[in-house]
């Protein structure tokens, strides 16, 4: 399914997103604006079958669309804070052709996370994906950037990680997973570490 030129980013469309094809070029601002309405400021509350982890929440935050994106990366940006950086993408001043020209090879390096952005819609309320919680005891790459959980998504070639991150206070785990990164992986290769599945009964979601 592709839409017109002027036509916004819908549910529908976003329901039945299967990636881009060569000749369909991802809009920014369209996608900004649908994770702006729909994805962000939201928490999403899990129920699960698993007497580990019965339940936990997404927390889903505008600036954290940067970190997804990777522009923690790229040079050449006139403004590195991600709160600013999501106001420039969400009135359409940054587009995929700006990014591209403030830094070619840190765009074509991170592209086809950009890209796997528009899934986050059905991992999220639909959970349509693989949920891992990652163990510590077993060392891995997971483990060395300190995340706790991936919503995993296999293509038809590779393997999509929508990365979690928990929340802790006072130095204890709060049941709060904060989204942090995308990471792509070749589907022919195990993820490296300990993973527990976990079996989504339900979601909740509410404006955070």
């Amino acid at each position: 399914m592709t839409l017109g030129e002027n036509t916004m980013y819908t549910i529908e469309w976003v329901s039945d997103f299967q990636g881009f094809s060569k000749d369909e070029k991802m809009d920014l601002h369209k996608f900004v604006l649908f994770y702006d309405q729909y994805i962000a400021e939201k928490l999403y509350i899990y129920t699960t079958t698993s007497p580990m982890l019965p339940s936990f929440i997404v927390e889903a935050r505008q600036s954290q669309l940067p970190h997804l994106m990777g522009l923690q990366y790229w040079n050449n940006l006139p403004v590195k804070q991600a709160s600013k950086q999501y106001e420039s993408m969400l009135d359409g001043d940054w587009d995929m052709n700006y990014l591209e020209a403030a830094d070619r090879g840190s765009y074509l390096d991170h592209r086809s996370r950009i890209e796997f952005l528009p899934h986050l819609y059905n991992l999220l309320y639909r959970y349509d994906c693989q949920i891992k919680l990652i163990s510590h005891t077993v060392p891995s790459p997971f483990k060395n950037r300190k995340i706790d959980m991936i919503f995993q998504k296999d293509g038809s070639k590779l393997t999509y990680a929508l990365e979690l991150r928990e929340k802790v206070k006072k130095g204890d785990k709060t049941g709060i997973f904060v989204l942090t990164s995308v990471s792509i992986h070749n589907k022919n290769k195990p993820l490296r570490g300990k993973f527990l599945k976990l079996n989504i009964t339900n979601v909740e979601i509410k404006d955070a």
